[in-house]
């Protein structure tokens, strides 16, 4: 057996620190890539005016191998593997669940888990996620037996599904997933693997020593604390470290590219779906036409429906803004005020006049901007 791994066949803390610190893909102790940049605030400051804050001590609550910042679906797996292998691990997160944009933002999709031909790609800590949501029927994906295939009928089929079952005329593995279940699953797999777990705690500085980062600053209801650790992992999408950890990155807005766009999803509930489809079947130029004149007025047409079991009858809407920042709090500001008027827009066109919608009602908006690129 190597002398790096006990035996369990897991590496001691001590290397799994010493090699995590050796990469470029955290900020650890001993990291020289962190150089260069000043940190900038994206929105707008009274020219000239700033205050100097006073000197202070901050409590130092925890000492840690490897803080994780950021619960989405990669810092949790980033905690769980590091607390596998022996790390002792902490993991902050600002909201009052896991799993960032699959649960908050209402994104649930798991999309390419194949390629084209069947086989699977993404695996690891992700299919374990979606095991334990099988194993309680809350999640819904292709049949294995038809991964990879380019049969006419099949490839139909899933297409009227989900437009994500489907890549290149073949079927793939996609995933769709029970937000709330998955809470509750992924705070499971980071108690069962041992990392302490701190929620509604927004991690918001580095300590830094030079170009060294040694912890990170967080707030909360228990004022403002401090974790010393010897790898810092920035989980948070944002990078929100990275300025002050004099980190390089970029800020470039691409106009061109899907991740230049925010957006607000919100689920719409007890919507007659035989009726709605029989609708769309047999009148695909008026729904064609409902679809513009929603656009005209300001809505969002376009729409998905739930294939989770015991999920009949919702519905989830995804309003697009594309060319903005999500580190500019005015404009995520603006995102959340006009989305949930586009949404009213669309929500009360659709039930007055869309078959199907007549007993609906907004059942769900999500508590995070929806977000593709930033720093």
């Amino acid at each position: 057996m190597n002398s790096t791994t006990n035996k369990m066949g897991r590496m001691s803390r001590r290397d799994f620190v010493k090699g995590s610190a050796a990469t470029g893909l955290v900020m650890g102790a001993g990291s020289p890539a962190l150089l260069e940049s000043a940190y900038s605030m994206p929105q707008q400051v009274l020219k000239g005016k700033t205050i100097r804050e006073p000197a202070r001590d901050t409590q130092v609550c925890r000492e840690a191998d490897v803080v994780v910042v950021g619960g989405g679906p990669g810092g949790v797996g980033a905690a769980v593997a590091a607390a596998r292998m022996g790390a002792n691990t902490v993991l902050i997160e600002r909201y009052g669940h896991l799993g960032g944009m699959a649960t908050g933002g209402l994104v649930t999709i798991l999309p390419n888990m194949s390629d084209i031909n069947g086989k699977l790609q993404i695996a690891g800590i992700c299919k374990e996620w979606v095991d334990r949501l099988d194993a309680r029927q809350a999640c819904d994906y292709p049949k294995k037996e038809h991964w990879g295939s380019a049969d006419k009928k099949l490839v139909s089929y899933y297409q009227k599904r989900s437009f994500f079952y489907v890549r290149m005329d073949r079927v793939i593995c996609s995933v769709h997933i029970d937000a709330e279940i998955s809470k509750c699953i992924l705070n499971d797999m980071v108690q069962e693997a041992g990392v302490k777990t701190y929620l509604h705690a927004l991690g918001t500085q580095p300590i830094m020593e030079g170009n060294k980062v040694k912890g990170v600053i967080f707030e909360s209801k228990s004022g403002r604390q401090a974790i010393l650790a010897q790898v810092v992992i920035d989980s948070t999408g944002d990078g929100d470290l990275l300025p002050y950890a004099r980190a390089k990155y970029e800020t470039e807005i691409d106009p061109k590219l899907r991740i230049s766009a925010l957006a607000m999803c919100y689920w719409i509930a007890n919507v007659d779906l035989k009726k709605l489809n029989e609708f769309r079947e047999t009148q695909p130029e008026k729904f064609a036409e409902q679809a513009k004149e929603i656009t005209k007025l300001g809505g969002q047409s376009g729409f998905m429906t739930s294939n989770i079991k015991d999920q009949d009858g919702l519905l989830w809407f995804h309003n697009r803004y594309p060319n903005k920042s999500q580190i500019d709090v005015e404009e995520l500001t603006r995102v959340e005020m006009e989305g949930r008027k586009k949404m009213l827009i669309t929500f009360d066109y659709r039930k007055k006049y869309t078959p199907g919608f007549e007993n609906s009602y907004i059942v769900l908006t999500c508590p995070q901007l929806g977000c593709r690129g930033s720093r």
